[in-house]
């Protein structure tokens, strides 16, 4: 994907199975971010929707849905996510940005 002599090399077995090298773990994390996007774009958006708070709008009008949202919009993380990110260390929050850049 990335090119150069530190290229980052994703390739999928005989199983579909995404195998990532790196020549370090942030262009790692950034290949996992990516094979995530492409792979499983459904059930990230599901993930955030349902801890927005906003599954039954956004998936489907369901009672246990409706429960959820209530559940997470009680933790309010949407509206927190400056503030619990601040509290990530500095090596994970890197790792992090990197996944996140490799998703978009």
């Amino acid at each position: 994907v990335k090119d150069g002599p530190d290229a980052l090399l994703i390739e999928r077995d005989e199983n579909g199975v995404p195998r990532i090298w790196a020549p370090d773990w942030e262009t790692g994390w950034w290949g996992l971010g990516y094979m995530h996007a492409i792979d499983r774009g459904t059930q990230m958006f599901f993930s955030r929707s349902v801890a927005a708070g906003r599954g039954a709008e956004e998936i489907g009008a369901s009672r246990e849905l409706l429960e959820t949202d209530r559940f997470f919009r009680r933790w309010n993380l949407v509206e927190r996510i400056d503030e619990e990110c601040a509290k990530v260390p500095a090596p994970l929050a890197k790792q992090l940005d990197a996944y996140c850049d490799g998703v978009n």
